[in-house]
């Protein structure tokens, strides 16, 4: 069972003077209204539970006389929200979060939702690469790994044959470069479609020395700056689909492509990974994130229009990730939010262990676990909360 505590601030002073300045101080402060801004959905989704329910809302918060409440006032504290965005090409992953976070606390205005604010994204994007960029806030960043185990990303990428670079997209040095024949090239491009055939499946991938896999605490990009290059071991990944496209340009050492790859694959490695007879004397010219499981650039919104006035877009994490759904009553949400499992019994086919988006009523509750016990029982319980419930003032 969840506690709230409440606590004295007078309790942390060290006499009664200091009890009355405070007090005096209180007491001349305005008190500030704060106004609920409305929050809508991107997309059209009637027939998905969404989040509120002021009926249902109110009786399962009055029903939680010993947990926090639900706040009204701070969102983005409280309501996994899930931001489809458009990253463009020349700015990094990080400068759409901070442009979205000040956008969103500009929205907030002064209050406590800015200062407690959570805010990530689920895949970093290059900063020659565009496409979907995934923004996360409040409870949906415990969703992290879910979304990234579990959702293929496709790309579209314009690989150069013969020019290898420091960083192997086109905004590094320079580091070699292979004359090649019109013939040549000709040949190659031959060895490439042998070779995208039998990297489909699962492959295994060295990451790049301009990456941000950690070694020792630090990303490997930040000892490449320093000219220190560090060998990683080859990471399992998967490759679901690599398919050649008809490059619109006449350009002949260039190709286009596309792939559908498990999470952190390097599409410039995979690029580079296609030119064995050229040591990987090759790299990225554009590369485009066109999907991320179900969703497309289609749906996607820019980072400088996903807040206009009073609205703000964003999809809930069901938009995002399928699971099944089940929905429980009050007593059952109530055991459940306050950690408790319930057990039941397995009857006929209808057990069936993972994960599972856990609901009462209209209310997300959180992810939910079944897991199998012995004499044909089940347990439930909620593996991830993402209930909207917000510290007491």
């Amino acid at each position: 069972m969840f506690v709230t505590r409440q606590i004295s601030p007078f309790s942390m002073m060290g006499n009664l003077r200091a009890k009355r300045r405070l007090t005096s101080s209180l007491k001349k402060r305005p008190k500030r209204e704060r106004v609920s801004k409305p929050m809508i959905s991107l997309y059209d989704h009637s027939d998905s539970p969404r989040f509120h329910d002021p009926i249902e809302l109110s009786e399962l918060i009055n029903a939680l006389p010993d947990l926090p409440l639900f706040n009204e006032d701070l969102p983005f504290d409280n309501r996994p929200f899930i931001i489809p965005l458009f990253k463009p090409a020349g700015i990094s992953s990080f400068d759409v979060i901070r442009k979205v976070r000040k956008k969103i606390i500009s929205h907030l205005g002064k209050g406590k939702g800015r200062r407690k604010l959570k805010i990530g994204h689920f895949g970093t994007l290059d900063p020659f690469a565009e496409g979907i960029l995934l923004v996360g806030t409040g409870k949906a960043m415990k969703l992290m790994s879910m979304i990234q185990d579990q959702l293929p990303k496709s790309y579209c990428a314009l690989g150069v044959i013969g020019i290898k670079t420091l960083t192997g997209d086109c905004e590094g040095e320079i580091i070699e470069k292979v004359e090649l024949s019109e013939k040549e090239l000709s040949n190659i491009y031959r060895e490439i479609e042998n070779t995208s055939s039998t990297l489909e499946g699962k492959y295994w991938q060295k990451p790049p020395y301009f990456s941000a896999v950690k070694h020792e605490g630090r990303p490997l990009y930040d000892y490449a700056r320093e000219g220190i290059f560090i060998e990683k071991e080859a990471v399992e990944r998967e490759i679901y689909s690599l398919n050649l496209l008809e490059n619109p340009t006449t350009i002949k050492d260039e190709v286009l492509f596309e792939c559908s790859v498990s999470n952190g694959t390097y599409i410039r490695t995979l690029w580079q990974d296609l030119l064995p007879h050229l040591r990987g004397a090759g790299h990225l010219k554009a590369l485009k994130r066109s999907k991320i499981g179900n969703l497309n650039i289609s749906q996607t919104i820019l980072p400088d229009d996903f807040i206009d006035r009073e609205d703000f877009y964003a999809l809930s994490p069901v938009d995002i990730i399928s699971l099944e759904t089940i929905s429980f009553n009050l007593s059952e949400a109530l055991d459940l939010l306050q950690g408790r499992s319930l057990i039941r019994i397995n009857e006929g086919d209808q057990g069936k262990e993972g994960p599972f988006w856990a609901y009462y009523g209209s209310h997300l509750l959180g992810i939910g676990l079944i897991k199998l016990l012995t004499d044909n029982r089940l347990e439930v319980k909620i593996d991830t909360l993402l209930f909207g419930l917000a510290k007491k003032d």
